[in-house]
Formats: structure tokens, sequence, C-alpha cells
């Protein structure tokens, strides 16, 4: 059925065009000279009438800012990674509370072997926050900039891990 459809299809559109080549009359269309534009394929020609578009880059911008937005970034992906951690950590811990929950010292073991690991989570977390704070600290240095420019990245770190620690007790205090 679908090809006899579309055999039918096929001859229709061959009519058509049959139809419309050899029955009309050839129609006159006069063509207007349309301005010139040079083609460059391996760059973009801005015509002369509109404006170029200036895209600030790295050489434009301070060097000062290029670093912090290069430390951001690695902080920022770190703060990611943790998270990741720590919200798969937490959801480890509320099932095996939520199982043991009936035994109390049971439980009571799971908290612990959950805080140990949390204390290590943290532990990595601030070794690798020094290590990339101390490459901050190098290149602001290599820079000729005060190292007192990374300041900022510590106290949002600390204020963060401050926000984090905060909400993981929280939560564990909703499993009591």
């Amino acid at each position: 059925m679908i090809k006899r459809l579309l055999l039918l299809a096929i001859i229709v559109e061959l009519g058509v065009f049959w139809y419309v080549h050899h029955e009309k009359t050839p129609v006159q269309v006069q063509v207007e000279k349309f301005p010139q534009r040079e083609l460059f394929l391996d760059q973009k020609k801005v015509p002369a009438d509109e404006p170029e578009l200036t895209v600030e880059t790295a050489a434009t911008t301070d060097p000062l800012t290029v670093i912090k937005d290069k430390y951001t970034v690695e902080f920022e992906n770190l703060e990611k990674e943790t998270k990741k951690k720590a919200k798969d950590l937490l959801a480890r811990a509320k099932e095996d509370f939520i199982e043991e929950s009936t035994d109390g010292i049971a439980a009571l073991q799971v908290m612990s072997s959950y805080y140990n690991e949390f204390k290590t989570l943290e532990t990595e977390t601030d070794e690798a926050f020094e290590q990339i704070y101390a490459q901050l600290e190098e290149e602001l240095a290599a820079g000729g900039y005060s190292k007192d420019e990374a300041v900022i990245f510590r106290e949002q770190y600390e204020e963060k891990k401050k926000k984090m620690m905060k909400k993981a007790l929280d939560v564990q205090g909703s499993y009591e």
C-alpha cells in the first residue's frame, strides 16, 4: 500500500513538473545589480556600514584578572567534585542509618564510620585546596602581584566549608 502511494506521489509530481515546464510561456525577469561583496573563506569580512565587533581576549584584559579567573575555575571544580562526593556519602549514610536504626549500637557505628569518611573527605579537599592555593600564590608572585590577592579565595573556601559542614550536621540531626 505504501509503495503504491509513493509511486502515485512521484507520478503526480512529475506530471506537475511537466505541465509547469511545457505549458507556461517564458517569463522575463529583470535583474537589478546587487552590491558586490568579496568572499573570504578564511576570514570574516565585515561590510563598511556595519560596526566591527570586538571581543575582549586575555591579551586585552588585566593579567591579574586572568590569573584570578583561572583559579576561580580551579576552585569551582574542586567544590563541585567535593559536593558530589559528599552527596554520595550522605546518601549512603542515610541508607545504612535507616537499615540499622532499629539497633541503637549499630546505628552509632554507622554514624561513626561515616563521620570518619566525612573527615577523610574534608582532609583530602583541604589538601587539594592548599595545593591549588599555593600555585595561585606562586603565579601571583611571578606576575609581580601581592599574595594578598589570593586571600579572598581562602575566605570563600572557609565560608563554603562551614556551610557544607552545617548542612551535613543538619542532615545528620534529621535522622535522629
